[in-house]
């Protein structure tokens, strides 16, 4: 094989791994940002305190993404496929569904911005993704996505009717802002598989509202 054969997969897996770098540096950034933006004197350290022992006791932990307005999908990639870098392209994922499954979304916009209006603010890098996205998502994607809160209980998206599909756990914080959820040790870069059992629980499908979901029993697989 000749040296510009052979070097063509090298070159391409160093521009792989110089734009991880990239976006590595601009999370850090973000998120360095994001702490230093929050107001002095504030309540978010000790909420910070008050989660992290709130999912302690459940043998799992925050994970920190960047408040640089992808934090959803940030949230939901580093749970999907254990980093957030590819945020973008969930994204994008996510607004094409909505806009394949018009019908079921279009009703439960706010403000009376047209839909097409909507879904291209969503699109956008730095816009912030709420209820409607994370069904989306959830149906593209065939799982459930499990929403923590403090002192709050679960909130539980059905992307699915299938009884052993996929679980992921995002935290949702200062009211505008979403986490990973991780087991206790989890420092890896691989995706998180977790699971919560409950005895009793009320299942969210619908796009405008989650329903809380009392967790009564649970285990972590």
């Amino acid at each position: 094989m000749s040296r510009k054969q052979s070097g063509k997969p090298i070159k391409g897996n160093r521009k792989c791994e110089l734009e991880r770098k990239r976006d590595e540096r601009a999370a850090r950034r973000a998120l360095a940002k994001d702490r230093k933006n929050r107001p002095p004197g504030g309540d978010d350290g000790e909420e910070f305190v008050s989660f992290s022992n709130q999912l302690q006791a459940l043998g799992l932990k925050l994970r920190e993404v960047p408040g640089d307005g992808n934090c959803l999908f940030r949230a939901l990639g580093d749970q999907l496929e254990g980093h957030s870098r590819g945020h973008l392209r969930l994204r994008q994922e996510t607004v094409q569904y909505m806009m394949a499954h018009r019908q079921d979304f279009e009703p439960f916009v706010e403000d009376d911005v047209p839909f097409t209006q909507h879904l291209s603010n969503l699109s956008q890098p730095g816009t912030f993704a709420g209820n409607d996205a994370i069904v989306a998502f959830a149906r593209s994607q065939q799982l459930k996505v499990v929403i923590h809160q403090l002192n709050a209980p679960l909130w539980e998206i059905n992307g699915t009717d299938k009884p052993s599909c996929r679980e992921l756990h995002i935290a949702y914080r200062y009211g505008d802002h979403y986490d990973s959820v991780r087991k206790i040790g989890d420092n890896s870069e691989s995706p998180a598989h977790l699971r919560i059992e409950v005895n009793r629980t009320i299942c969210v499908n619908q796009v405008p509202h989650h329903r809380h979901a009392t967790v009564i029993g649970w285990s972590l697989n």
